[in-house]
């Protein structure tokens, strides 16, 4: 029985799914299926049972996954308390991110400085490819950034989930249409737009639209989209999260409606990622327990 088993069936227990658990932990299915199968054989009884709806533990099954979880909590805890005693609380961590991630992060930073105020925090503010290459050249302890920027790159880099986005389009209080409670493609197909220069943002404008569109303003910085549309000079299509706490929003100055009947879509995951085989310290993985919260209870206020 090795560790790496017990984080799988922990993960597949959570996800209900082979494949997402794979996906999550930037692994491969058959390794993860494979591993699982070989547990199953050395400790002689099925963990899970597999179906066309999924994945799910098995009466014995439940018992050893409970178990699992609270050996790789006490394992935290374990590596916690011998960073403390190697006085490694008054680290470093280097925080790279894409701007439409920054504002959730930034709330996970404030609480983490409250409770590690010796821990120095540096944030780097980039386009995906940038925070890819800060993670893969050493310059970042954690990257935020959107799953499509890990594909084929998992070799040497992993990637966890932290929110899945819904698109909106964004409107000024003084649009002909802030009045609307959903819209279409067809709705705003005329419309002018503020639109994020990022490359995945512009593959899933391109994706969205069948035909070009008028793009009023191009730009990587998201203050001048609120901006543009807070003024009614054109309008923006965002994701939910992007706009998380405002103040613009709170003084209704820009208006957001969901955006329905969408053709397929890029992958709207955002995640964090880190360096394989490198070992985070102990700011790097109370940092990254800040994020997971905050990224979650914006999720859940969602739902």
């Amino acid at each position: 029985m090795h560790i790496e088993q017990l984080r799988y069936i922990v993960e597949v227990a959570k996800t209900s799914s082979i494949a997402r658990a794979s996906e999550n932990m930037c692994v491969t299915q058959p390794a993860v299926s494979q591993s699982i199968t070989n547990l199953e054989k050395e400790i002689g009884f099925k963990l899970f049972i597999r179906s066309r709806q999924g994945v799910s533990p098995t009466v014995e099954g439940k018992l050893i996954i409970q178990k699992a979880y609270e050996v790789l909590a006490k394992l935290d805890e374990l590596q916690d308390q011998v960073d403390l005693y190697n006085n490694v609380i008054d680290g470093h961590v280097t925080l790279s991110s894409v701007p439409t991630m920054l504002p959730i992060a930034l709330k996970a930073l404030k609480y983490f400085q409250r409770k590690y105020p010796t821990i120095q925090v540096q944030v780097l503010e980039n386009l995906g490819p940038g925070v890819f290459k800060d993670i893969q050249h050493g310059r970042a302890d954690i990257g935020l950034l959107a799953a499509d920027n890990m594909i084929g790159e998992l070799e040497h880099i992993t990637f966890e989930q932290l929110v899945n986005g819904k698109v909106q389009v964004i409107v000024g209080k003084e649009s002909h249409l802030a009045s609307k409670d959903v819209l279409t493609v067809k709705d705003i197909q005329d419309q002018s737009f503020a639109l994020y220069s990022g490359p995945l943002y512009s593959k899933g404008i391109e994706s969205i639209f069948s035909s070009p569109i008028k793009r009023a303003i191009v730009t990587d910085n998201f203050e001048t989209i609120r901006f543009a549309v807070a003024e009614n000079l054109a309008i923006g299509l965002v994701l939910d999260f992007y706009l998380e706490k405002h103040p613009d929003l709170d003084q209704a100055s820009i208006v957001p409606i969901n955006l329905i009947n969408l053709p397929p879509l890029p992958s709207l995951q955002h995640g964090y990622a880190m360096r394989k085989n490198s070992k985070p310290s102990y700011g790097t993985r109370k940092l990254i327990g800040y994020l997971q919260n905050e990224f979650q209870k914006f999720s859940k206020s969602d739902s």
